[in-house]
């Protein structure tokens, strides 16, 4: 992320559960927005634990027009992107266009926000896959305002021009292909969404993002640097010299791998993490018309400084503008010349963007420096005021892999004379890249020719009484059961069913999983008090186990509401305790549902049998009046 911050604090290895700000203490960016990694990072990590690795709410009677990123035909060279919502890895897609009305308009895989394509490209050839590449895209307002001011700025207009914070959004991109992981072979007929878990996917996504994209070491202290003759003295120089805290940034600018000469990955670098940015105006060729020039001196243009000219284009593609070099600069007219024409086109609606780089003279020649890759003292490479780093190599037998856009972030402190990185100052840890971290997840399968597109998406369970996912019974290891075998039903008890009554469910296979959610009520003390409740039901061959989150339910003398307690899991399909003890006359009742037996019918057809059990508190006056239960159960074969 690009933002002018003190540094990155956030640790998931650390396993912080909040931050906690003391009274009469300076107030520092890096804690609040450490705050917010925390809670996104518990976010994205629960919902991926009850969702798993992606999935979508199936449509409903109250959101008919919702069907999310389901793919289905528009033309020979274009296909539609469901509107609705989508999980990869716990992170949120939505799909939610709509027009001046208020209606959802359709997406097209051509016409998508955030992945610009050619409108009169072919679709890849048949048979071949449509995925979801998912990512967080870090926005500045100068990304985000339009000339015509037609977008509210993020940007507070009372005060007349500073910008506050910055913003972070959730880049979603279909995406499609028709070679398998090995990048020559086409795509089987006849491949299923099956074929494409089980067989490709893991590889398809080490593809699309590299185990090994780099490994950096960083430091500014050298405790035995080879230019002293005395390896018991360390010179002055060798530790940060440089005035002011800096947070470096370190990104990867051409792709590819290290020590490949002309073809060689490359890296360029930051001392003010790439935040210093000039919005574009007008460009002729060689020529451009900026907003302005700087705040101040230190965030100014000079002659030679290298610089970078992009778009929203080239930001949403992953791609770098060619690093170009400062060779006249007009404070009068704002009006930048630069040593070549930029590539980037000319729609201002773009946000274009001129960002400028950091180099050392006399060492750089170029603004980007070839990736080196080496363990001795010779391979650290300096990038000023003493700022060393270092690419490590590859385990044995592989190779990195840069990747345009990887970076890392390199807070140095004038207060120590060194940087703030992990590990010994004479053995810093190697790190991977701090970003930016790509989720997929597949969605469907065109076939050759006009057959049916193959669905591939993870849709979750819903009904009447709520989505019933793991998110009702915790998370579970659902990996053991076939999602693609569901049924739900709905079964109710009341005050008019005997105890030991028994209820049968028919269901068309044999289930081995039910996931149950439930609501309860009961009249207490004149008045009708109710909660919710969730169990499963483990019913894989050789066992009939259930668990349930009870609901307990107590009306007390004196107290206006009734009071909801939480007990330990109870081995029921439902358990409810109605307690109104508000009056002489106190009613005390627990209501349990459990599963009796499993009865084949004939080969393609099961009865679930449901035993319900009422039992009457010692102690109590009579039988609760009024209750109800309301069972939905979702069975997984």
């Amino acid at each position: 992320m690009k933002g002018d911050f003190t540094r990155d604090t956030f640790d998931r290895d650390r396993h912080f559960s909040r931050v906690l700000w003391q009274q009469g203490r300076v107030q520092l960016d890096a804690d609040f927005n450490e705050q917010t990694s925390i809670l996104l990072h518990r976010q994205h990590a629960l919902a991926a634990d009850l969702i798993g690795p992606h999935g979508t709410p199936p449509p409903n009677a109250a959101e008919p027009d919702l069907d999310g990123f389901k793919i289905s035909r528009v033309s020979a060279t274009d296909f539609k992107i469901g509107n609705g919502r989508y999980y990869v890895d716990g992170i949120l897609c939505e799909n939610d266009a709509k027009d001046e009305a208020g209606n959802f308009v359709d997406v097209t895989y051509k016409t998508q926000p955030g992945y610009a394509q050619d409108l009169d490209a072919p679709l890849p050839a048949t048979p071949f896959l449509v995925y979801l590449d998912v990512w967080e895209r870090h926005l500045t307002y100068v990304e985000l305002e339009d000339q015509d001011g037609s977008a509210i700025s993020i940007r507070e207009s009372a005060l007349k021009g500073p910008d506050t914070a910055t913003r972070a959004q959730v880049v979603w991109q279909v995406k499609a292909t028709d070679l398998l992981p090995d990048g020559t072979t086409h795509i089987p007929a006849n491949t299923t969404c099956d074929d494409v878990e089980k067989n490709y996917w893991s590889d398809w996504t080490k593809n699309w993002q590299r185990e090994h994209r780099g490994m950096l070491k960083a430091t500014a202290v050298q405790t035995r640097p080879p230019s002293s003759e005395d390896p018991c003295i360390t010179p002055p120089e060798a530790r940060y010299r440089g005035a002011e805290n800096q947070l470096y940034r370190v990104e990867i600018h051409r792709a590819g791998r290290a020590d490949e000469g002309p073809n060689s990955a490359t890296f360029k670098w930051s001392r003010d993490n790439g935040t210093v940015i000039y919005p574009i105006r007008e460009i002729a060729e060689k020529t451009l018309t900026l907003e302005h020039l700087g705040r101040d001196g230190r965030s100014g243009l000079q002659v030679n400084d290298w610089v970078e000219v992009v778009d929203d284009d080239y930001t949403l593609s992953n791609q770098a503008g060619a690093l170009l070099q400062v060779t006249a600069v007009d404070p009068d007219t704002n009006i930048v010349t630069l040593n070549a024409a930029p590539a980037v086109g000319d729609n201002p609606a773009k946000h274009r963007l001129l960002r400028r780089w950091d180099w050392q003279e006399g060492v750089q020649t170029e603004g980007e420096v070839p990736v080196h890759e080496g363990t001795s003292e010779e391979d650290w490479i300096e990038l000023e005021n003493g700022i060393l780093i270092q690419f490590q190599p590859a385990p044995e037998g592989s190779q990195h892999e840069y990747r345009t856009g990887d970076y890392w972030l390199i807070p140095a402190r004038t207060a120590t004379g060194d940087v703030e990185w992990p590990g010994p100052v004479d053995s810093p840890k190697a790190l991977p890249p701090h970003g930016i971290e790509h989720h997929y997840a597949p969605l469907a399968i065109f076939p050759a020719g006009d057959g049916s597109i193959a669905d591939c998406r993870n849709l979750l369970s819903r009904g009447s009484t709520g989505d019933i996912t793991p998110a009702k019974i915790g998370a579970l290891a659902l990996s053991d059961y076939d999602l693609g075998r569901t049924s739900i039903s709905h079964v109710t008890f009341d005050q008019t069913i005997s105890d030991g009554g028994i209820k049968t469910m028919p269901i068309a296979f044999r289930p081995a999983l039910i996931l149950v959610s439930g609501t309860g009520q009961a009249r207490l003390g004149g008045r009708v008090y109710g909660g919710t409740f969730s169990a499963f039901v483990d019913l894989r061959e050789g066992r009939m186990s259930a668990t349930c989150a009870p609901l307990w339910i107590v009306k007390y003398p004196g107290i206006y509401d009734w009071q909801s307690f939480s007990f330990t899991h109870q081995p029921y399909v439902c358990y409810a305790n109605f307690a109104d003890q508000s009056s002489f006359l106190i009613r005390t009742e627990t209501i349990t549902v459990s599963v009796n037996s499993i009865t084949p019918i004939d080969p393609n057809m099961f009865n679930i049998e449901l035993k319900f059990r009422r039992t009457l508190a010692a102690g109590s006056a009579s039988r609760l009046a009024e209750f109800r239960i309301d069972l939905e159960l979702c069975c997984l074969g």
